[in-house]
């Protein structure tokens, strides 16, 4: 039995999760892909855009593709972790 259930793991879902963690409530946080996790800022929005932004001068496309990639990656990884610690 869970105290709590989130649709959606974006950015105000994982936050909420969070704060439910510290106050020791039991979190079920739903979402649809484990791709998606981080929500649109992390996947396709603020995160993506600024690292394009930031790199593209110096980076030919594929690669900067693939650098984009991995760290959307390693950070999307490591949401669950950061919320079974609160």
């Amino acid at each position: 039995m869970y105290d709590l259930a989130i649709i959606g793991a974006g950015s105000a879902g994982i936050a909420c999760a969070s704060e439910a963690r510290r106050k020791k409530l039991k979190v079920l946080l739903i979402e649809n892909d484990a791709h998606s996790i981080g929500g649109i800022c992390l996947n396709k929005g603020c995160i993506p855009t600024k690292f394009l932004i930031q790199h593209s001068h110096a980076l030919p496309w594929e690669r900067l593709t693939l650098q984009k990639n991995s760290l959307i990656e390693s950070i999307r990884s490591a949401i669950p972790a950061y919320l079974q610690k609160q």
